[in-house]
């Protein structure tokens, strides 16, 4: 899983003490993305989607946000960085497969259109409601559970001839009853038990 990697990367760079470098960290991950696509490229290989390292870069980059946040980053630092990762899914596209649905086409600009609407929130800032407060918290849960129950719930739902509409409507419904389940009784008491662990 991609996730693990990302975890695991980031308690080494805590650990070796260079994860606040996250300009540096970006940067080299960025490379790497470059020259897989490249190089996968270059070699008749293209891909649907993106190599792991543009996984990580688009992960760091979220961790980047963070940082701006707790202001730990500078303003024009933070947008170099973001002007560096929408360039390369603006050009990304060009060397991915396409399947005859815009399969590059929209991944990229999915891709990118999320990273304005992060940037978008963040820049506001304004108070939320309970029920995007609620959504926020259960967000890692719901993200967590969505691939796999979800598809399943999905599928299970148009096998017995709901149809698609409903059958998406009544997933998200079950999936959001489910992850504010496991926000509140998994995520919440384990993450307090994290934080204790680590003062």
């Amino acid at each position: 899983m991609i996730e693990l990697k990302f975890y695991v990367l980031t308690a080494i760079f805590f650990y070796i003490g260079i994860l606040k470098k996250i300009n540096l960290i970006i940067l080299f991950f960025l490379a790497l993305s470059i020259s897989s696509l490249y190089l996968s490229y270059m070699d008749g290989n293209r891909g649907f989607g993106n190599n792991i390292w543009s996984y990580l870069m688009l992960m760091y980059l979220g961790t980047s946000f963070y940082f701006y946040y707790i202001k730990e980053m500078k303003k024009n630092t933070l947008i170099y960085l973001t002007s560096l990762v929408v360039v390369y899914y603006l050009c990304n596209q060009f060397f991915l497969f396409d399947n005859g649905y815009g399969a590059r086409f929209g991944y990229s600009m999915a891709t990118i259109l999320s990273i304005f609407i992060f940037g978008f929130a963040l820049y506001c800032k304004s108070s939320l409601s309970r029920m995007t407060s609620l959504l926020g918290n259960i967000s890692y849960s719901l993200y967590l559970l969505h691939q796999v129950l979800g598809y399943l719930l999905i599928n299970q739902f148009i096998d017995e001839s709901v149809p698609a509409p409903y059958a998406q409507f009544i997933t998200i419904v079950v999936m959001i009853f489910f992850a504010f389940i496991v926000n509140r009784y998994i995520e919440m008491p384990t993450n307090r038990f994290g934080h204790k662990y680590v003062k």
